[in-house]
């Protein structure tokens, strides 16, 4: 079941599909705490504050559970000026099937859009991105369909010193703040040349080891640094996206990451990207300098 509202009416998918997008923002919803649906209000607040009122043309798209009626509640009763698109199905894994459901969103996303974003309940955005945003469609002005960047607060920009320090990405060196993105915004090109959003459900670790085989095996630096324009509320979040959550059972278990198959993987995908890159004559742009 699917179910779109705009301005707290609800639309059809095709008049949603039709409006102008810039960025497509993803979250999944379970309510289990007053305090969610609390800030999940802060983050749909920032939204039409920072992009919105700004100018910035956005979806939000959601899934939630079907026997879930408090959530749908809550959702139908919003007004909000962008587009919310409802997705709403049987219970899956929780956590542990959260890539499925982002690609899911990358199927049914707003054709126009050039960038996803995934979100969470317990964050919202902390400052206008507007500047940051405007100067990368400044540099891809003449070929907006063809950018393939992770946009992120990365701690410290991606730098060469800082990408070389991970001598064997079979390791867990990279998994930590410094390399990892929490709410990463990324260009619609590269997923759609990527494919998925990972093999295991931790998409923000996925990412992280992806830039450093693209460092590692091509000199490549797919990101771009943005400062401190999410915050996160940190709500006691146990049991919401299945018991096997606070046992980390995710991509942080090293065992998974030596496993043949999925650094496989891995790898084919960063190949596949690099690949791309060189036929369209666009690898040079994204070398990492020697800084």
């Amino acid at each position: 079941m699917e179910l779109t509202l705009f301005n707290g009416k609800e639309i059809t998918k095709q008049e949603a599909l039709n409006k102008d997008c810039l960025i497509s923002f993803v979250l999944c919803y379970r309510t289990d705490k007053k305090e969610h649906s609390i800030s999940l209000i802060k983050l749909l607040n920032s939204i039409k504050k920072y992009f919105t009122n700004n100018k910035i043309k956005t979806e939000l798209l959601l899934r939630i559970d079907s026997d879930d009626k408090e959530a749908l509640t809550f959702f139908k009763n919003l007004n909000y000026p962008f587009t919310i698109r409802l997705f709403i199905y049987e219970r899956w894994g929780g956590r542990q099937s959260i890539n499925f459901t982002y690609d899911l969103f990358l199927v049914e996303r707003n054709p126009n859009s050039k960038f996803f974003s995934l979100l969470n309940d317990d964050m919202y955005f902390a400052r206008n991105i507007k500047d940051d945003l405007d100067d990368i469609l400044e540099e891809y002005k003449d070929n907006l369909n063809n950018i393939y960047i992770i946009i992120g607060n990365f701690q410290t920009p991606m730098t060469n010193k800082k990408m070389f320090k991970i001598k064997d990405y079979s390791l867990e060196g990279w998994f930590n703040s410094n390399y990892i993105c929490s709410y990463p915004i990324v260009s619609i090109k590269l997923m759609e040349v990527m494919g998925n959003f990972g093999y295991q459900p931790s998409v923000d670790g996925h990412f992280a080891l992806f830039n450093v085989i693209m460092y590692r095996k091509y000199g490549m630096n797919l990101t771009r640094h943005i400062i401190m324009f999410t915050y996160r509320e940190n709500i006691l979040r146990e049991d919401r996206y299945g018991h096997d959550f606070n046992q980390e059972n995710v991509l942080k278990g090293i065992k998974q990451i030596k496993d043949g198959n999925f650094l496989r993987l891995m790898e084919q995908q960063a190949h596949n990207v690099y690949l791309n890159l060189h036929e369209k004559g666009l690898a040079s742009k994204y070398i990492i300098t020697n800084t």
